[in-house]
């Protein structure tokens, strides 16, 4: 991108910033603050435009905002990193400072995404599993919904100047509020677990097609997940901690519990997505589960794996929040007894099994692997992380197939 252009971007943004300011604050004060501001404005808007979005459970470590790419996707295929480096050395006359580095990075990245092989999201090598997981092995794919959610996240980052609102709401709201509650305020960063089909697929379509089933989603963030599942029960429960996500939740029509008041129910099928690795006391929720489980109910349960515990408000550590490092301030009060440390996701699954969900009364039924998505921001269309268990349990024997 030439000097002019970068220029000429950064004259338009300056515009529509000015614009928007005089609109909202009709102060004479407010020309002479942006006056003051355009010196640095360009260094400015590529802090802002480059800062990454957090998924909604934090998947790392707020001092490490730099590269999202290794952050994000540490454990996917190699094959995106050899794109995106042979994107690289394609360019050889590449930008090196500012917005149009910026943009030039987000070029190379929805390149490398259009490139990289989605569909070992969905595989696993089976050579690597005990022969009892291989034959309880549910193979899934990428469907038309997925591909729905990944598109309209591309759409919502093309949108550039909402991402530059976004970024700097985030910046301003950050000291106050933890990222759930921003991302909920905003409405940004929606995950995607499974679809629809991919539900039916999991929970098997006999044991759906019943009549009045519950379901209780935990820690359902904004619903996004919920509403895939909603479509086959007569009654859907949730339950969140951010107050901006419960207010989404209870204008979708969910029944929003409290987190002791959900106990006190009990359900057809429980869902746990992505929350073991994120909540404080993961064991005792998992008894709870059980406990709040009715006879041939089943529990469907997603975990990021290498499994990588990271709590936004850990019990633990908050009253030494101000005196440790972010990254031991934010960690469980609880701990899976997972060796993180195995070679591959395919042991990690093995010891999921036999060291969680069985020493606690579960029984597997079925599994799969698939992607945790995030919508994206201005750096990157959408986020992932690859290396997804999600798991279909039960308590007690099967009485349907």
């Amino acid at each position: 991108m030439t000097n002019v252009t970068q220029y000429i971007f950064v004259s338009i943004t300056l515009t529509v910033c000015y614009l928007t300011f005089q609109k909202y604050l009709h102060n004479s004060s407010t020309d002479i603050l942006l006056v003051g501001l355009l010196p640095n404005v360009s260094a400015i808007l590529t802090r802002i435009l480059s800062e990454p979005i957090h998924m909604s459970h934090d998947y790392y470590n707020n001092d490490n905002d730099g590269d999202v790419i290794e952050e994000y996707t540490e454990s996917s295929v190699e094959e995106y990193f050899n794109t995106y480096m042979r994107l690289e050395q394609k360019y050889a006359m590449r930008p090196r400072y500012g917005i149009a580095r910026a943009i030039y990075e987000r070029t190379l990245r929805d390149e490398a995404i259009e490139h990289f092989d989605k569909s070992t999201w969905y595989t696993c090598d089976p050579s690597k599993l005990d022969p009892q997981l291989q034959t309880l092995f549910t193979q899934l794919t990428l469907d038309e919904e997925t591909h729905q959610f990944l598109n309209a996240s591309s759409d919502k980052s093309n949108a550039v100047f909402t991402q530059l609102y976004h970024s700097i709401v985030k910046i301003l709201l950050h000291p106050f509020l933890c990222q759930t509650s921003i991302n909920g305020l905003l409405r940004r960063g929606s995950m995607f677990v499974v679809s629809t089909s991919q539900f039916q697929s999991l929970l098997g379509a006999d044991y759906l097609n019943r009549a009045g089933l519950k379901l209780i989603d935990l820690g359902a963030g904004d619903g996004a997940t919920t509403r895939k599942m909603a479509p086959f029960f007569e009654r859907v429960f949730a339950t969140e901690i951010s107050k901006p996500m419960k207010w989404i939740l209870d204008k979708a029509g969910y029944t929003v519990l409290g987190l002791e008041e959900w106990q006190e129910q009990k359900y057809d099928v429980i869902a746990c997505l992505n929350l073991l690795d994120r909540c404080d006391t993961p064991l005792q929720l998992l008894d709870q589960i059980k406990s709040a489980l009715l006879p041939n109910g089943r529990v469907l349960v997603a975990l990021s794996l290498p499994y990588a515990p990271y709590v936004e408000s850990s019990k633990l550590s908050l009253p030494y929040a101000p005196y440790v490092e972010s990254n031991v301030a934010h960690l469980p009060g609880e701990f899976l007894p997972i060796n993180s440390s195995s070679s591959s996701l395919e042991l990690q699954i093995s010891e999921v099994v036999s060291q969680v969900f069985e020493p606690r009364g579960f029984s597997l039924v079925t599994w799969s692997k698939v992607p945790y998505l995030c919508e994206g921001d201005f750096k990157q269309a959408y986020y992932w992380l690859t290396d997804i268990g999600t798991v279909c349990i039960e308590s007690q024997k099967l009485a349907y197939s």
